[in-house]
Protein backbone atom coordinates (compact mmCIF):
# COMPACT_ATOMS: atom_id res chain seq x y z
CA UNK A 1 0.00 0.00 0.00
CA UNK A 2 1.00 3.58 -0.94
CA UNK A 3 0.70 6.47 0.44
CA UNK A 4 1.58 10.52 -0.30
CA UNK A 5 0.97 13.19 -2.31
CA UNK A 6 -0.37 13.68 -5.70
CA UNK A 7 -0.28 15.85 -8.89
CA UNK A 8 -1.90 15.70 -12.46
CA UNK A 9 -0.62 17.30 -15.89
CA UNK A 10 -2.70 17.11 -19.06
CA UNK A 11 -0.71 18.20 -22.27
CA UNK A 12 -0.06 18.25 -26.04
CA UNK A 13 -3.40 17.62 -28.37
CA UNK A 14 -6.35 16.63 -27.79
CA UNK A 15 -8.73 18.16 -30.56
CA UNK A 16 -9.33 16.54 -34.07
CA UNK A 17 -7.51 19.27 -35.56
CA UNK A 18 -4.71 19.17 -33.30
CA UNK A 19 -4.59 15.29 -34.58
CA UNK A 20 -4.81 16.52 -38.19
CA UNK A 21 -2.53 19.18 -37.97
CA UNK A 22 0.00 16.44 -36.77
CA UNK A 23 0.75 17.26 -33.07
CA UNK A 24 1.47 14.38 -30.99
CA UNK A 25 -1.51 12.73 -29.18
CA UNK A 26 -3.01 13.91 -25.48
CA UNK A 27 -1.55 12.25 -22.78
CA UNK A 28 -2.23 13.02 -19.17
CA UNK A 29 0.38 12.76 -16.45
CA UNK A 30 0.57 12.11 -12.66
CA UNK A 31 3.48 12.59 -10.40
CA UNK A 32 2.73 10.73 -6.84
CA UNK A 33 5.06 10.92 -3.76
CA UNK A 34 4.49 8.30 -1.71
CA UNK A 35 6.07 5.50 0.48
CA UNK A 36 5.70 1.76 1.12
CA UNK A 37 2.95 1.55 4.10
CA UNK A 38 5.35 -1.23 5.76
CA UNK A 39 8.74 0.66 5.02
CA UNK A 40 9.99 1.70 8.70
CA UNK A 41 11.99 4.61 7.37
CA UNK A 42 9.28 5.46 5.30
CA UNK A 43 11.64 6.32 2.70
CA UNK A 44 9.98 8.55 -0.41
CA UNK A 45 10.23 8.21 -3.83
CA UNK A 46 8.32 9.97 -6.91
CA UNK A 47 6.14 7.78 -9.32
CA UNK A 48 5.16 9.26 -12.43
CA UNK A 49 2.77 7.58 -14.71
CA UNK A 50 1.95 8.71 -18.41
CA UNK A 51 -1.24 7.76 -20.18
CA UNK A 52 -2.47 8.46 -23.59
CA UNK A 53 -6.01 10.57 -23.62
CA UNK A 54 -8.86 10.98 -25.85
CA UNK A 55 -9.71 13.40 -28.47
CA UNK A 56 -11.19 15.85 -27.20
CA UNK A 57 -15.03 14.92 -27.76
CA UNK A 58 -14.43 11.38 -28.09
CA UNK A 59 -14.56 10.06 -24.65
CA UNK A 60 -17.73 8.41 -24.46
CA UNK A 61 -17.58 6.73 -28.33
CA UNK A 62 -17.01 3.18 -28.69
CA UNK A 63 -13.94 1.79 -27.60
CA UNK A 64 -13.28 1.10 -31.37
CA UNK A 65 -13.38 4.80 -32.31
CA UNK A 66 -11.34 5.51 -29.33
CA UNK A 67 -8.34 2.47 -30.27
CA UNK A 68 -8.29 4.05 -33.32
CA UNK A 69 -6.58 7.01 -31.71
CA UNK A 70 -4.01 4.76 -30.46
CA UNK A 71 -0.19 5.46 -30.47
CA UNK A 72 1.50 2.33 -29.51
CA UNK A 73 4.53 3.79 -27.98
CA UNK A 74 5.52 7.69 -27.46
CA UNK A 75 9.23 9.04 -26.46
CA UNK A 76 8.72 9.82 -22.62
CA UNK A 77 11.94 12.25 -22.51
CA UNK A 78 12.40 11.85 -18.91
CA UNK A 79 12.85 8.30 -18.86
CA UNK A 80 15.38 8.56 -21.83
CA UNK A 81 17.29 11.26 -19.96
CA UNK A 82 17.10 8.80 -16.69
CA UNK A 83 18.38 5.69 -18.44
CA UNK A 84 20.86 8.16 -20.36
CA UNK A 85 22.14 9.60 -17.75
CA UNK A 86 22.41 5.86 -15.77
CA UNK A 87 24.64 4.56 -18.56
CA UNK A 88 26.62 7.60 -17.98
CA UNK A 89 27.08 6.72 -13.88
CA UNK A 90 25.75 10.38 -13.12
CA UNK A 91 26.19 10.65 -9.59
CA UNK A 92 23.83 13.95 -9.40
CA UNK A 93 20.32 12.17 -10.39
CA UNK A 94 17.67 11.12 -8.60
CA UNK A 95 18.02 7.24 -8.59
CA UNK A 96 15.76 5.63 -10.77
CA UNK A 97 13.96 3.06 -8.64
CA UNK A 98 12.44 1.09 -11.82
CA UNK A 99 10.18 2.00 -14.95
CA UNK A 100 7.44 -0.17 -17.07
CA UNK A 101 6.65 0.23 -20.50
CA UNK A 102 3.43 -1.10 -21.40
CA UNK A 103 0.17 -1.06 -23.60
CA UNK A 104 -3.17 -0.25 -22.00
CA UNK A 105 -5.86 -2.93 -21.89
CA UNK A 106 -8.70 -3.20 -24.14
CA UNK A 107 -11.08 -2.23 -21.43
CA UNK A 108 -8.84 1.52 -20.94
CA UNK A 109 -9.99 5.22 -21.78
CA UNK A 110 -7.75 4.62 -25.16
CA UNK A 111 -6.90 0.76 -25.91
CA UNK A 112 -4.25 -0.61 -26.97
CA UNK A 113 -2.17 3.04 -26.10
CA UNK A 114 1.42 3.77 -24.13
CA UNK A 115 1.04 3.22 -20.69
CA UNK A 116 4.62 4.85 -19.44
CA UNK A 117 5.50 4.22 -15.25
CA UNK A 118 8.65 5.42 -13.58
CA UNK A 119 9.66 5.39 -10.12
Amino acid sequence: MYSGASSFLVGLASTKQDIDYSYKPGFAAAKFLYYLKDDPAKELAFMRIYRQIPTSGTEWLASSVRAAQAVPHINIKELTAFKSLLEQVCPVIPQLLGYQEDLQGNDSIVPGVFATSIV
